[in-house]
């Protein structure tokens, strides 16, 4: 039997041992564009199943400093507001700040919406930021995990 010198069994130790490549930051910045890219289009389309499956199950969303209590508050938040025959929405967001792992980004952006007043019933509009904390999930795509939206005066 031959012996193997120390220095080569270390040497394939540490090649085993070697880091994963950096991720491609503007690239997954790119991806949390696209999924956002992807809400709008449910907006758009007022298909609340297209806007919900870009929220994590466990997403905390506070919407002008209020608290959406769950999941299912959320959706019926939603429904009520495509309801609305005059509700559009529409967003865009800065490129997106990656963390160095790869998988939390944050957006910040601006919104505009358009709504009737329920006490009124004239068409209102507002506008505002948002930021949002996307995480790329197990099945590889990016949720939101967290969102908080800020009426301008």
């Amino acid at each position: 039997m031959r012996a193997i010198p120390v220095s080569f069994a270390l040497l394939m130790l540490m090649a085993g041992c070697a880091s994963e490549p950096a991720p491609d930051l503007a690239a997954l910045g790119q991806q949390i564009l696209d999924a956002e890219a992807t809400e709008a289009a449910g907006w758009k389309a007022r298909d609340v199943d297209m806007i919900m499956g870009v929220y994590a199950p466990d997403a905390i969303v506070l919407l002008g400093g209020a608290p959406v209590p769950d999941r299912e508050g959320l959706r019926n938040l939603f429904v009520n507001f495509l309801k609305d025959p005059a509700f559009t929405l529409t967003f865009v967001s800065d490129p997106p700040l990656v963390a160095a792992s790869g998988d939390i980004g944050i957006a910040v952006g601006t919104y505009a919406l358009t709504y009737t007043d329920p006490a009124t019933q004239a068409i209102g509009n507002k506008t505002g930021r948002h930021l949002m904390v996307w995480q790329l999930q197990q099945d590889g795509v990016w949720r939101v995990i967290r969102q908080m939206t800020t009426h301008d005066s």
